[in-house]
Parts: C-alpha cells; sequence; structure tokens
C-alpha cells in the first residue's frame, strides 16, 4: 500500500456493495445487473489495456486475443441486458445473431 493513498482509495466498500448487489441480483433472477457490471468491466478493460478470463492478457502483448476478449465481454453485457430486460425480442435477437431464424 501506498503511502500517499487516501482511505477512500484503500477501501474495499465498493467492492463489498458491490458483491452485495450481485448475490441479490442473482437471488432475485435480476441478471441485468450482471450485464451492468460486465458492460463495467469491460470499458474498464479497455481503457486500462487489460482483460482477463483465466489469466491477464494485455493488449501490449496480445492485441488480437485482447480484442477478442474484450468484445466478447462486450457482446456478452448487451446480451445479458437485453434478454433480461426485453424478453419478448430476446428469441428474435438470438436467432438472429446464431443465424438460426428465417
Amino acid at each position: 500500500m501506498r503511502s500517499d493513498e487516501s482511505f477512500a482509495a484503500r477501501s474495499k466498500w465498493p467492492t463489498v456493495v458491490a458483491m452485495v448487489v450481485l448475490l441479490g441480483a442473482t437471488a432475485l433472477g435480476w441478471n441485468w445487473i450482471w450485464g451492468i457490471f460486465f458492460l463495467f468491466w469491460s470499458v474498464q478493460g479497455i481503457v486500462s489495456g487489460q482483460a482477463f478470463v483465466l489469466q491477464m492478457v494485455y493488449r501490449d502483448e496480445n492485441p488480437v486475443l485482447f480484442w477478442v476478449v474484450s468484445l466478447s465481454w462486450l457482446v456478452l453485457a448487451a446480451m445479458t441486458v437485453v434478454y433480461d430486460i426485453f424478453p419478448r425480442i430476446a428469441p428474435q435477437f438470438a436467432g438472429d445473431w446464431l443465424g438460426v431464424l428465417p
């Protein structure tokens, strides 16, 4: 820990609150909240140049893999929000996306 860090920067309360929100959302079946978090993590990863699946992937070292992972997280975020908030269009959206519907 750096000595010039403020207490707010060292505080883990935002992480604790996020975990409580995610556990509550999961218990209530509100998957769209996960989508919002996936979006946040995606944007944060793109800005920082780091993505994570099972290990850290750096944009400078592996640009193609970094962008595949980052875009996958963005698509997952969008699909999670769309499927949960707009369930009537979700099957049509998935069919169009997967090329299943005529």
